[in-house]
C-alpha cells in the first residue's frame, strides 16, 4: 500500500512539473527520472538473474530519452493549422523549415476540433478558391476572418486574389485566396505573409 501510494505522489509530482512547466535542468529531473526508471527497476527486481550491468545501460537510454524529449518539448517552432484548397505547397513550405501544420477542410467539425482548441499564438492559414467547393466558413467562425467574406468573395470574382492577416480569438489569422486552386498554390508560394522572418 505505501508503494502505490509512493507511485501515486511521485506521478502527481511529475505531472505538477509538466503543467507548470518546469524545465528539466531543475529538481524536476529527479522526479521525471525515478519515474522513467521505475518499471525499468521493478522489472530488474522481479528477475533473479538480472544484475546491476544489466540495468545501469537501461538507465542511461531512459536519461537519453528523457533528454531527446525534453529538448523537442523546448524547441520554440511555430505552430501551424491550415484549411482549404492549396494545402500542398503549405506543406511543404512549412516542412522544409521543421514547423509542424494540420491541415483540413473547412468543416464545422474540423475547426471544432481544431480551431477551437488552438494554442493561442497559433498561425492559421485560411485558403480559399472560387473554382473549389470547400470555401465556406463554418457558421460561428466567420469572425476570424479580417475581412466579411462578401467583400473577399467580390474580389476574387473580379479575378484579384486576396493577401490578409489579422487576430482573432489569440490566433494569427491568414488568408490567402484566389480565383482557382492554381493560382491559390502560386500564391502560397509567393505570399511574403508565410515568411519565416514575418513577426508573429
Amino acid at each position: 500500500m505505501k508503494s502505490l501510494i509512493a507511485k501515486m505522489a511521485l506521478a502527481a509530482s511529475v505531472a505538477l512539473d509538466l503543467a507548470q512547466n518546469a524545465p528539466l535542468e531543475s529538481l524536476a529531473r529527479f522526479r521525471r527520472f525515478g519515474l522513467a526508471l521505475r518499471p525499468i527497476l521493478r522489472e530488474t527486481l522481479d528477475d533473479p538473474k538480472a544484475s546491476i550491468d544489466a540495468f545501469l545501460p537501461r538507465a542511461l537510454d531512459a536519461w537519453r530519452a528523457l533528454r531527446e524529449i525534453e529538448s523537442a518539448r523546448t524547441i520554440d517552432r511555430r505552430v501551424w493549422l491550415s484549411a482549404g484548397p492549396g494545402w500542398r505547397p503549405l506543406q511543404e513550405i512549412l516542412g522544409a523549415r521543421g514547423e509542424p501544420i494540420a491541415s483540413f477542410n473547412h468543416s464545422a467539425a474540423h475547426y471544432d476540433e481544431r480551431v477551437r482548441r488552438a494554442a493561442p499564438g497559433t498561425s492559421f492559414v485560411m485558403l480559399f478558391a472560387l473554382d473549389h467547393t470547400d470555401r465556406a466558413v463554418p457558421d460561428g467562425y466567420a469572425d476570424l476572418l479580417p475581412k466579411p467574406w462578401t467583400e473577399i468573395e467580390a474580389s476574387l470574382k473580379r479575378g484579384e486574389t486576396v493577401e490578409l492577416r489579422g487576430r482573432a480569438r489569440g490566433l494569427d489569422v491568414l488568408v490567402l485566396a484566389a480565383p482557382t486552386v492554381a493560382r491559390v498554390e502560386r500564391l502560397v508560394r509567393e505570399s511574403t505573409l508565410l515568411s519565416p522572418d514575418r513577426p508573429r
